[in-house]
């Protein structure tokens, strides 16, 4: 709770990864013997995408800049909320780059 996941919204699975138990199939009989549930694959099926936030400002979390003489600057990072369209320009702060 205090990581901040609502209970309705977490999942458990019995996996043994090294046997490859429940990860696709359920094969052992001592599993399917208390376990109904799904495998991890069907759980990772059911997630929820994440809310794209395209309404908001643009907001890039910047994690790396390159500087190559072919391509110029380039910069690597997550784009948080907004949108970015193709040939739009972005200004760059706090260095007013475009």
């Amino acid at each position: 709770k205090q990581t901040g996941f609502k209970d309705a919204d977490l999942r458990w699975c019995p996996v043994a990864g090294l046997a490859g138990e429940n990860l696709a199939k359920c094969k052992e009989p001592a599993l399917t013997s208390w376990y109904k549930g799904p495998t991890l694959l069907d759980l990772i099926d059911e997630f929820r995408p994440a809310e794209r936030l395209t309404n908001y400002p643009l907001r890039l979390c910047v994690s790396d800049v390159f500087k190559t003489t072919s391509l110029g600057t380039t910069i690597a990072g997550k784009l948080e909320t907004g949108k970015v369209c193709d040939k739009e320009k972005v200004l760059l702060m706090p260095c007013n780059e475009v």
